[in-house]
């Protein structure tokens, strides 16, 4: 405070480097507060569901653990940048914390030894660590009776199956070890070689031959010549959504699948996913890739529908964003959507936005 005040006492006001620096601790002020109000909102959550009747599991403590950990690291070095060096054994004493919780709770879970191909009967909420939680969902979709595009999941394990017969995992490792996240061309360099080391390994025979299999299977049955691949990896649409961030390959021909399917794998090393799970706090090898095989459907119209209005919750009405054809049109954000507003109650539509 004291060195605030002076500033201000100079007969000549703020010089140019002052004023500078003024604002430059002014934003580590934000920043702490931002910080410290995201860690006490997770924590008041964590506290209240622990006392209700909420059913939650590792993955969900974990999950927060991890948010919790990057907004107090982020919380030290915005005091050390308002204060100095007197704070600086916070570091180390937060280094002690960590390891202790790590000894109390490890975060890594090994991957659940399933199935390699997971179909759609036997997918649900219970499933999740096999087949992730979009597939999940979808598994869950379809159980309520809600028409759901035919398809079958192909599961964490056979990711992890991947990996280990092509002794990838201590490369991976070893490279995102050493990555500095601030530095952009590092970031794509580490992306480009574990890409590369990825789309260049073999699918295992077997999950190759599983693969092939439960797609002519789904060919057979629904008439459909043509897949779609998704990407439902551990973590994705969670507390932790990844969105955009991972491959997804449409109109597939059965010959394909195999290739692409590798090629989704991939995509959980792009740029911007690499930065965004570490900068979460999270584990890369807690995220093991599963796929979701799908028919797919000839499309006149698709949407994405918001079950609440996301700038106005307390408004009882669904929004609905729809195109002409191919719904990625619409979420990569190359085709402006018509935008229909919806009562929740009567199905009545309230406003039409015609693009």
């Amino acid at each position: 405070m004291k060195w605030y005040q002076s500033l201000f006492r100079s007969k000549n006001g703020l010089a140019g480097n002052d004023f500078r620096a003024v604002q430059e601790k002014f934003g580590f002020f934000l920043s702490l507060l931002e910080k410290n109000n995201q860690v006490l909102k997770i924590m008041s959550d964590l506290e209240e569901k622990s006392q209700g009747d909420f059913l939650f599991d590792l993955n969900y403590i974990s999950t927060n653990l991890g948010t919790i950990r990057f907004g107090l690291r982020s919380m030290i070095e915005d005091m050390i940048s308002l204060g100095g060096q007197d704070y600086e054994p916070l570091r180390d004493r937060f280094a002690a914390l960590d390891a202790e919780i790590d000894r109390l709770f490890p975060g890594s879970q090994p991957t659940e030894k399933d199935d390699l191909i997971v179909p759609l009967p036997e997918i649900s909420r219970e499933r999740f660590r096999s087949v992730g939680g979009k597939n999940a969902q979808l598994g869950e979709i379809a159980r309520l009776g809600i028409p759901v595009p035919e398809f079958f999941a192909i599961s964490a394990w056979a990711y992890t199956h991947f990996v280990e017969s092509n002794g990838l995992q201590d490369r991976i490792s070893r490279r995102l070890k050493s990555l500095d996240l601030k530095s952009v061309n590092e970031l794509e360099r580490v992306s480009r070689e574990i890409q590369e080391l990825v789309v260049s390994s073999r699918v295992p025979l077997d999950l190759a031959e599983e693969i092939r299999r439960s797609a002519a299977e789904l060919s057979q049955r629904t008439g459909s010549k043509r897949f779609a691949l998704r990407s439902s990896a551990l973590g994705e649409d969670t507390h932790f959504s990844f969105a955009g961030q991972y491959a997804t390959y449409l109109g597939l021909r059965y010959d394909e699948l195999v290739d692409r399917y590798r090629e989704v794998l991939a995509s959980k090393f792009s740029p911007k996913a690499i930065y965004y799970f570490l900068s979460h706090e999270l584990k890369e090898s807690d995220l093991p890739m599963s796929v979701g095989c799908m028919v797919m459907v000839d499309s006149a119209v698709s949407g994405v529908i918001y079950t609440r209005d996301p700038v106005r919750s307390d408004e009882d009405c669904l929004i609905i964003n729809s195109v002409w054809g191919l719904g990625r049109y619409l979420v990569d954000g190359r085709v402006t959507p018509d935008v229909f507003r919806v009562s929740r109650q009567t199905g009545d539509v309230l406003r039409a936005e015609l693009s």
